[in-house]
């Protein structure tokens, strides 16, 4: 743009009224929309289209995708600081039905389970389903073709998509619902995806890494040591491709369902 040879969208991802999420200059690229340099290089940006007048405030819709969004660039590093344009620099934006929602902590998705199958049990309904795994019901009853009242029946299966993951590539690795199914005794439990995008120096890695190492799947050339690296990464990315996961499912984040079949023994 401008014979710069700028990126000409400076916004890391964009989310309209209808709840769609546009790529601007994605995950792997800085933005240039914070203000300056600084808060270029620390914060990823994204993109509301609400406006001063006309259309000021986000439809429920934009918001759940303003949530993905932010659950997609966290599932690829991001932190967990969710600030409005103003608290960076001397701006009038996001506007203030958009800034209330950030200070109420609207737009956080909270929890990220890593998606997978849901057996139903007495009692449950798509709200509590819903609730079980942070997941909005519209999703559910997306990638499984549910059909209005959405009654649900015992014993019946249900897809449980991954909140940040587009719901077109299928259900991601993580076991039954991320959360269902009991570790073995003597191994350790999955400490979830987000422990390990924390960078965490812990024995559990160390456990994890030689376990890599014993299924074929090791790159390390020297350890493997307590510091999670992307040596770490790469080597449980070969771990999910030789269960047969691939895309966002073998991106070499630890998720519950190929942890589980690892069997890292507790350290």
């Amino acid at each position: 743009m401008d014979g710069n040879g700028w990126a000409d969208i400076g916004y890391s991802l964009a989310v309209c009224q209808h709840g769609y999420v546009y790529e601007g200059r994605g995950k792997n690229a800085q933005n240039s929309a914070n203000g300056n340099p600084q808060l270029n290089r620390d914060h990823y940006a994204v993109l509301a289209f609400v406006g001063s007048s006309i259309i000021t405030e986000p439809s429920s819709v934009q918001i759940a995708g303003i949530q993905d969004a932010i659950a997609y660039l966290r599932r690829h590093g991001a932190g967990n600081e969710v600030r409005g344009h103003r608290d960076g620099y001397a701006t009038e934006c996001p506007g203030g039905p958009l800034y209330r929602l950030v200070q109420a902590g609207t737009l956080d998705p909270g929890t990220l389970y890593d998606g997978g199958i849901h057996t139903v049990q007495v009692g449950d309904s798509l709200e509590s389903v819903s609730l079980k795994y942070n997941i909005p019901k519209m999703y559910i009853i997306a990638v499984n073709n549910l059909q209005a009242p959405y009654a649900l029946m015992v014993g019946q299966k249900l897809k449980v998509p991954a909140r940040g993951v587009n719901l077109g590539e299928g259900v991601p690795e993580g076991g039954d619902g991320g959360g269902e199914t009991p570790t073995p005794t003597g191994y350790t439990p999955f400490p979830g995806t987000e422990w390990f995008m924390s960078n965490p120096n812990s024995p559990i890695v160390t456990a994890m890494g030689q376990r890599l190492v014993e299924e074929g799947c090791g790159k390390y050339t020297s350890g493997p040591g307590p510091q999670w690296s992307e040596t770490d990464r790469a080597s449980y990315q070969a771990w999910q491709e030789k269960l047969g996961y691939s895309g966002t499912n073998a991106d070499g984040w630890p998720g519950k369902g190929s942890w589980d079949k690892l069997l890292v023994p507790k350290s």
